[in-house]
């Protein structure tokens, strides 16, 4: 997690994990762009689960082995000097006005389609 990321033990992430954030591995680093150099450097591919162009459709992305999964926030999304760090940007695809899920959502939804796949 990085940015403005709530982490435990804030109140707000202990009621919603309800005890996850014990036995889930997490880390904290205020600037993503250290933090996802250190993920590559780790043998992590860097992809960017972003609205941008030249974007694959979750339907179709083969996850690779080992990856660093970049989700930027729902008001300005990831930011351009990590999406340029990104290998590969991945998309959700979406019908109607908006163009977009919360973090949440998005994650769960790209969990979902790439672990059943």
């Amino acid at each position: 997690m990085t940015g403005i990321s709530a982490t435990p033990p804030s109140s707000g992430v202990v009621k919603t994990a309800l005890g996850a954030e014990s036995w889930t591995k997490w880390s904290y680093a205020a600037d993503i762009l250290p933090a996802l150099r250190a993920c590559e450097k780790e043998g992590s591919e860097l992809v960017a689960l972003e609205l941008a162009t030249g974007a694959e459709s979750v339907f179709d992305f083969t996850p690779p082995r080992k990856m660093a999964l970049v989700v930027g926030n729902e008001v300005s999304g990831v930011c351009p000097e990590a999406l340029n760090l990104c290998k590969r940007r991945v998309v959700i695809p979406m019908s109607g006005r908006k163009g977009s899920l919360n973090v949440s959502h998005r994650h769960a939804r790209f969990l979902n389609v790439t672990v059943s796949n």
